[in-house]
């Protein structure tokens, strides 16, 4: 666990995760390594509910395949998470799902209850919304990291009154 990170208690976090700095794990949430690491970079935020696990299958030469996070992603309530990978900037709103083997660019937006099948790419600035989650490209800034940063200062500062939280090692 990275320095100025808070993990709820009632956060599950198993197996062989290394968390960056400056994260945030909300209750309930779960990260999971189950056939390999995930590496999460610094200044996420991974709220109530939300699924992060790497069950990819095992690579031809029979090595544990890493799932690899960025920085400053926003994974919002109850999204699940089984990428092979996912860059730096994105937002994974509210219940969606990434399949596994889908690999996710950076300053990405997955809407609100969508899902983006197994093996697709999302490149950089790729938008999934709409009823049958459409894509598109969008060069537009989506949510301003200072907005992330802010909320993430909320959630260091209220978190650990309402909620036991883990100390770094």
């Amino acid at each position: 666990m990275g320095e100025a990170s808070v993990i709820v208690s009632s956060a599950q976090v198993e197996g062989e995760v290394t968390l960056g700095e400056d994260n945030v794990v909300q209750p309930l949430a779960l990260i999971k390594a189950v056939n390999g690491p995930v590496v999460i970079g610094t200044g996420n935020v991974f709220e109530e509910r939300c699924v992060i696990k790497n069950n990819l299958p095992l690579q031809e030469d029979g090595s544990r395949p890493t799932l690899v996070i960025g920085d400053d992603n926003h994974f919002e309530a109850g999204c699940q998470v089984f990428a092979k990978s996912v860059g730096s900037g994105n937002r994974i709103r509210a219940n969606a799902i990434l399949a596994p083997m889908c690999d996710v660019g950076s300053h990405c937006v997955v809407t609100a209850g969508k899902h983006v099948g197994a093996g697709v790419q999302l490149r950089d600035y790729s938008v999934v919304y709409g009823a049958s989650g459409e894509m598109r490209s969008s060069e537009a800034p989506h949510e301003a990291a200072d907005e992330l940063r802010l909320l993430r200062d909320f959630l260091r500062k209220t978190l650990p009154m309402y909620h036991k939280c883990r100390e770094a090692p």
